[in-house]
């Protein structure tokens, strides 16, 4: 055998190993940050070992989803330097970027017609292995695998689970009108998920979500008019939900409570904090506007700005748009903008459905990050890489896959 015949063996037998991997994958994001980061880890690796890294300049040049995020990720590295926290703080935070690494080194083997199915399969069976095991834990039972004790009914936190669910029911929408004759199970998982997130397990950026990828799918797939009906209706079933849900309406009238608490110079409530971190962190991005504090200083800058002010210190402002501005000024929020815009811009270039589902991923994530770190965290910046490799793989072949 001669060593390019015995390179392309090995090649493929690592290609082999692509569907499952993604199967595990898919399954582990709603379910385990630990599992999820063990199988971004192995396509790493994979992607190391069979080569596909040295396609890497082509697929910059080739697909602009890519070039983007690896640009915000290089940026994130240059402002190590100078940056304001220590060496070893600063790469503890870039590495917690790496998903942005991680839709470059999966996009090859998601490619894959088999890997993308077996991806997919994955990630809808760990959803509906979530709402079996918040369906348990409302009954009171399986509580050791409550996220916290006295939390809501689920294995991870709120708000993790209520974005994911909220785009699970997205999804399932658009299966429910391509397969009209196999509707009953996209049915199920739309009644079902959003009970459990209206009922169950009460976070309000999934709410929000919910909110907002229901009046993009209204618009994706009907007519104006009817679109329009559909948002009536859709208006009735969230005031219903009101007044069924002690969950939902409690966390309303919480958030009002909150705002006015705030206003009168209470900081010392959920949303009260929020506010105070975003008011705070607005503050440390004007003191660097361009370039920022450099990458991992939000900890030590916020911490020297609360002892002034006698604010709650945070090592988080609960707002990705701030923190990636915090660190790098203008020009990494300026990145970061522009991969969510050029997400949508080539969204038109992958067929349907996956250029709808990539809208919804976009809405899903900006939303998210007015509300969280979401490219920081574990289980949304996971997400986030996933199904933007997928959506995206074929986007510099023109060649996008159905689902």
């Amino acid at each position: 055998m001669t060593p390019a015949s015995r390179a392309k063996a090995w090649s493929t037998r690592l290609n082999r190993l692509a569907a499952p991997c993604a199967a595990g994958l898919g399954f582990s994001l709603p379910l385990s940050t630990t599992g999820a980061s063990a199988f971004a880890l192995l396509f790493l690796v994979l992607w190391l070992l069979s080569g596909k890294v040295l396609d890497l300049p082509r697929q910059i040049r080739a697909n602009p989803v890519v070039a983007i995020a690896l640009l915000l990720l290089a940026l994130l590295l240059v402002r190590m330097v100078g940056s304001t926290a220590p060496p070893g703080e600063a790469f503890d935070f870039v590495q917690k970027y790496r998903k942005l690494l991680f839709i470059a080194a999966l996009m090859p083997f998601l490619a894959d017609h088999k890997a993308q199915r077996y991806g997919i399969n994955g990630f809808f069976a760990g959803m509906a292995t979530l709402l079996l095991l918040s369906g348990a834990l409302s009954l009171g039972f399986l509580e050791s695998l409550r996220f916290r004790p006295m939390s809501d009914p689920s294995p991870i936190s709120r708000i993790p689970h209520g974005i994911l669910m909220a785009f699970t029911i997205f999804w399932a929408a658009h299966r429910l009108l391509d397969n009209p004759t196999r509707a009953w199970p996209w049915a199920g998982v739309i009644a079902l998920g959003s009970f459990n997130i209206f009922f169950m397990v009460a976070g309000r950026t999934g709410q929000v979500i919910f909110v907002g990828l229901a009046l993009l799918f209204l618009l994706q797939r009907l007519p104006w008019k009817k679109a329009m009906i559909g948002g009536l209706l859709l208006g009735i079933v969230l005031a219903g939900f009101f007044f069924l849900s002690s969950s939902f309406s409690g966390r309303i009238a919480e958030g009002v409570h909150d705002i006015e608490k705030y206003q009168t110079g209470d900081a010392n409530t959920s949303i009260g904090q929020r506010r105070q971190f975003w008011d705070n962190a607005t503050h440390l991005w004007l003191a660097a506007p361009l370039i920022g504090h450099g990458t991992g200083s939000f900890a030590r800058e916020y911490a020297a700005l609360a002892q002034k002010t006698s604010a709650l210190p945070s090592d988080n402002p609960h707002n990705e748009y701030l923190l990636i501005a915090e660190q790098t000024g203008v020009i990494g929020l300026t990145l970061l903008l522009a991969l969510f815009g050029v997400m949508l811009w080539y969204s038109r270039k992958l067929g349907q459905p996956y250029g709808w589902l990539a809208q919804g991923l976009v809405l899903t994530m900006a939303v998210s990050c007015l509300l969280n770190s979401s490219l920081l965290d574990m289980a949304e910046g996971h997400f986030f890489a996933f199904f933007t490799a997928m959506f995206f793989a074929g986007l510099d072949r023109h060649t996008p896959a159905r689902i």
